[in-house]
């Protein structure tokens, strides 16, 4: 054999007998180490103990000893979400393919269900189906099949004042946040415009300069 001991394959791979690498060529297997049944080399390889030999392409004659060879076919198995369903994301959030929980490490990423592209974990996600598979990290094999997963990255927008410019208020009104008006509900404030500390609505208002988020009510999504 071209590499002695085990012979190692992946599922996803679909190998055959005639996958198997070895220093000759014309090489027939069968069950067992005399007699035994012809296994033809374009049979699918599935893990177990089988013996070549080598047929002279003149005579026909096979070699009287046979080889024995151990086949182990690797499937890691289907990955699994965390959390079943629709995976939601928010897009200020800037969240990549690294960013889906599942249930188990090592996934990898396709555009398709069977062949594709393969995504780096670090891209950046955006609303569609994608395709994940588990890879397994000592053989580098992939499940033979591949986990069809929905991603959903919502912007709700950038909020409006109902009147553009500095708002003004009189402080014998006791003004708060929620007292600044916008085109749109669910407003959130932060006193930064990346990060900062939220700011509750109910909060009394000061001068300075504050920064409005719009929050999607149904996803509890944020801009």
């Amino acid at each position: 054999m071209v590499t002695a001991g085990t012979q190692n394959f992946c599922l996803a791979n679909a190998p055959t007998f005639a996958s198997v690498q070895f220093n000759q060529a014309n090489i027939v297997w069968y069950t067992a180490l005399t007699g035994g049944t012809l296994i033809p080399s374009t049979t699918a390889l599935t893990s177990g103990t089988y013996y070549a030999a080598i047929q002279d392409a003149t005579t026909g004659c096979e070699s009287v000893e046979r080889l024995s060879v151990t086949i182990n076919v690797t499937d890691p198995g289907t990955p699994t979400l965390l959390t079943a369903g629709t995976q939601n994301f928010c897009l200020a959030n800037a969240p990549t393919f690294a960013s889906v929980q599942f249930n188990q490490a090592n996934i990898v990423w396709y555009t398709a269900l069977t062949g594709g592209t393969l995504i780096p974990s670090t891209t950046a996600l955006t609303s569609g189906t994608y395709y994940a598979a588990l890879k397994d990290e000592a053989s580098g094999c992939e499940s033979v099949e591949r986990l069809s997963v929905t991603i959903n990255v919502t912007d709700p927008g950038t909020p409006t004042l109902v009147t553009a410019g500095t708002q003004n208020f009189c402080l014998a009104n006791a003004p708060t946040f929620a007292s600044v008006q916008f085109n749109q509900a669910n407003i959130v404030w932060y006193t930064a415009l990346t990060g900062g500390t939220l700011i509750p609505s109910t909060t009394a208002l000061t001068s300075g300069t504050y920064y409005a988020a719009l929050k999607d009510e149904a996803s509890g999504l944020k801009v």
